[in-house]
């Protein structure tokens, strides 16, 4: 999969990657660089420049509904519906989805950050028992194997996937020893 260079520009800048290129070093202590999430959602610009970049992703899919556990389905229904001038339906997992909001409907599954991609599967089935029909599924951030057959839709993309390669030294891995910012 390939990783937007401006997304990682702009996710490492705010803080909310520990890393500046998608390729990192760990030791068998840590499972992946830190992601700091609360950085990109107190950050409103960053977000919506965020959604923006992932809504542009799926411009062509007609997408009706924008599922996810979190607030990261307002920003990419917002930025959709700017984008083609329909009206986007949100709805968020952490409420019963309501069948009649879903019946039908083109969906768009999306999720800030995983790993294997589980938690956009349980999305994926949760869409379909409301009637819908999920038909893509993205990511701000990707640290491990996930695809488009395992989360169960026809297309899968993210922005940034991050490549973690395991078993360094603790003086190589990235998270023990993490690059110093030069100074402003």
């Amino acid at each position: 999969m390939a990783t937007n260079p401006d997304a990682v520009n702009l996710l490492h800048a705010a803080g909310v990657l520990a890393v500046s290129r998608p390729a990192v070093l760990t030791c068998n202590t840590h499972p992946a660089p830190p992601v700091n999430l609360a950085a990109l959602y107190q950050n409103t610009v960053l977000f919506a420049q965020i959604c923006r970049m992932l809504a542009a992703i799926f411009l062509h899919d007609e997408i009706h509904s924008v599922v996810s556990y979190g607030p990261l389905a307002e920003g990419i229904a917002s930025q959709l519906a700017q984008m083609t001038g329909r009206t986007v339906a949100v709805v968020r997992a952490l409420y019963p989805l309501v069948p009649e909001q879903l019946l039908g409907a083109r969906v768009l599954v999306v999720a800030d950050t995983v790993t294997t991609g589980v938690s956009l599967r349980r999305l994926v089935v949760l869409a379909k028992e409301a009637g819908a029909t999920p038909v893509v599924a993205g990511t701000i951030i990707t640290q491990g194997p996930t695809t488009a057959e395992g989360v169960g839709v026809t297309h899968f993309s993210t922005l940034v996937d991050i490549l973690v390669h395991r078993g360094v030294t603790k003086a190589q891995c990235c998270v023990c020893n993490p690059p110093q910012k030069p100074p402003p």
